[in-house]
């Protein structure tokens, strides 16, 4: 995992945390992260934390995987 940007990095999982929240559920995937307000490329994600279930699991959420 490697983060280019710590300030960067601290934006994605916020926004995770931000679309999760309105999931009201435990879990998140890409698709749902978007629907939910997400902004953030998926690649970003995988640029930072290597993937976006990486990222997701940094935050608390456990990955859905569709």
């Amino acid at each position: 995992m490697k983060k280019e940007n710590p300030s960067f990095s601290d934006e994605l999982l916020a926004d995770i945390n931000s679309a999760g929240r309105k999931t009201n559920s435990p879990r998140i995937s890409y698709d749902q992260y978007k629907q939910n307000g997400g902004q953030y490329r998926e690649e970003d994600f995988i640029e930072n934390y290597g993937s976006f279930q990486a990222a997701v699991e940094l935050c608390g959420f456990k990955a859905a995987i569709e």
